[in-house]
């Protein structure tokens, strides 16, 4: 799929783009709803596919044996926590590659509680047989470094089960502000929550409120920024974005003052404009927020900023390994790279990117797809083997880009 731009659009970039709403939220919401049998309102939620999809099993599991989770990581991890204290009997399943993602950690700690599951393929990974039933609650260990997913799908559990739950985290938290996103949440549920350096104790007990509102969504938000950096003029305003959000992506405003791009806070949102010099070098850990590494990598290497990207090593059980995908799409368009032992990518300033005749792989992976469209913006071309992928998370994106000037043809 080709996107392109005249030659007048490739100077500036200027104008109002409205962002999907978090499905990070939303999808918490969605279990919260189904577990506390209460139906409050939710004001603007997520239209991302992973949503519509966790939605869709939410409201048909009661009556289905077998649940296809596709290639949504978070749908799957947090539905095999509903399931297991769930009275009935599913195999839970997904995508090609979603039966190469480990789930073993969170198999482990549910059956510490009492859950019955088994594998119906390679031990540790789906898809998985649950027996579901109630389950009083208790003390659990569970290894925190893996995924943040496992620790909020136990989170957002512990509520209803009658004895709550203590959570003690083995290792250093995986993108730990997605796990102070769940637990915020609950306490706006009023559900006691008491945090530790390496425990979460959840008391039992939840009132909904009747209406909530989901916030839109800061990861979606690099790409913009990714933009913003990439243009040599860009004003563009993101409504209803807040700085002080609990959303830990928001990190994105202060990585990208090094790209040159300044985030200016009212009261309607921030408006991104690119009037910032650009930093020679960069050094950045993305172990806190993982879905940011495409976009800002992509970043670097078109600016030529030389930089040190480490806290890898998750990003090679997203729905691609995003470390490859990007290196390998870099690379593609010139671009010197290296990765360490360490998982860490070094991006070196020694080459010139050009995308020229370069196809850029996705490998069905809606944050690889976004992050390289970007690319336009610098060359006026690029070429991507399927943008449809960006409905995953962003339903929007291909009408965002084209209202922003670039021609998108298959």
């Amino acid at each position: 799929m080709k996107i392109s731009l005249s030659g007048a659009q490739a100077h500036s970039i200027r104008g109002t783009v409205k962002l999907p709403y978090s499905k990070s939220i939303s999808n918490r919401l969605l279990m919260l709803r189904e577990l506390c049998k209460h139906s409050f309102h939710i004001i603007n939620l997520s239209d991302a596919a992973d949503t519509v999809l966790l939605a869709q099993l939410l409201s048909k599991y009661k009556t289905t044996s077998v649940l296809d989770a596709a290639n949504a990581g978070t749908v799957l991890r947090f539905m095999t926590a509903l399931l297991a204290v769930s009275e009935g009997e599913w195999e839970l399943t997904g995508s090609a590659r979603m039966l190469q993602r480990p789930i073993a950690p969170l198999v482990d700690a549910l059956k510490l509680l009492g859950a019955h599951i088994d594998y119906n393929g390679a031990i540790g990974f789906p898809p998985i047989k649950i027996s579901g039933k109630k389950i009083d609650g208790g003390s659990v260990e569970i290894d925190a470094g893996s995924s943040s997913q496992f620790v909020s799908a136990l989170l957002l559990i512990a509520p209803f089960l009658p004895s709550g739950m203590v959570l003690n985290l083995k290792g250093s938290s995986a993108s730990a502000p997605y796990i102070d996103m769940t637990i915020a949440l609950l306490r706006q549920f009023n559900v006691t929550v008491e945090v530790s350096d390496s425990a979460i104790h959840v008391q039992p007990g939840c009132n909904a409120p009747e209406i909530i509102s989901v916030e839109p969504d800061w990861s979606s938000a690099s790409y913009w920024y990714c933009a913003a950096a990439l243009s040599p003029d860009a004003e563009i305003q993101l409504p209803g974005l807040s700085l002080k959000s609990t959303q830990g992506d928001c990190i994105l405003a202060s990585a990208y003052s090094h790209f040159g791009v300044e985030t200016l806070e009212n009261a309607h949102g921030i408006t991104l404009r690119k009037s910032l010099p650009v930093s020679a070098g960069f050094s950045f850990d993305f172990s806190n927020c993982p879905d940011l590494f495409p976009a800002i990598a992509v970043s670097c290497a078109a600016l030529g900023v030389e930089a040190r990207l480490s806290g890898l090593k998750n990003l090679r059980i997203k729905e691609s390994d995003r470390v490859e995908a990007v290196s390998e799409g870099l690379e593609k368009c010139g671009a010197h790279i290296a990765i360490t032992g360490n998982h860490e990518m070094m991006i070196y300033n020694d080459t010139i990117m050009s995308t020229e005749d370069v196809l850029i792989r996705s490998y069905d992976d809606h944050r690889i797809a976004m992050a390289f469209a970007q690319l336009v913006w610098l060359s006026g071309n690029i070429s991507i083997d399927d943008i449809s992928v960006c409905t995953k998370s962003y339903p929007g994106f291909v009408k965002d880009m084209e209202t922003m000037g670039a021609e998108i043809n298959a």
